[in-house]
C-alpha cells in the first residue's frame, strides 16, 4: 500500500533484511509526508526513497507532488528493536 518504486531495490530473499528496509521506507515516507503536509499526498504515489544499503544508515528521498519536486536526506538507526527515522529538506 506504501510502496512502488522501491520494489526496485528491496530483496525478498533475505527476510530479516527486508522487513528492516520496509520499517526504514515507512519512516521515511511518514516523516516527509509531515514536513509537506498537504492534503493529497501518497506515500505510494508521490513519495520516493531512493536505493540505499542498511549499513550506510542514510540516504535521499524525493517528493513528487503537483508538478513540484523536492528532495530529502534521510538518516536513520537502530536502537534495540526500533528504527529512528529523521528526514531533512535538502537546500
Amino acid at each position: 500500500k506504501f510502496l512502488d518504486y522501491e520494489f526496485n531495490f528491496l530483496d525478498k530473499t533475505n527476510q530479516e533484511n527486508y522487513i528492516k528496509k520496509l520499517t526504514v521506507i515507512w519512516g521515511i515516507k511518514e516523516s516527509v509526508f509531515k514536513i509537506y503536509n498537504e492534503i493529497g499526498i501518497s506515500f505510494k504515489n508521490h513519495i520516493q526513497a531512493k536505493s540505499f544499503e542498511m549499513k550506510d544508515q542514510s540516504g535521499s528521498a524525493g517528493l513528487n507532488f503537483q508538478n513540484k519536486t523536492e528532495l530529502f536526506s534521510f538518516h536513520f538507526e537502530e536502537i534495540e528493536n526500533f528504527v529512528l527515522v529523521y528526514v531533512f529538506e535538502k537546500q
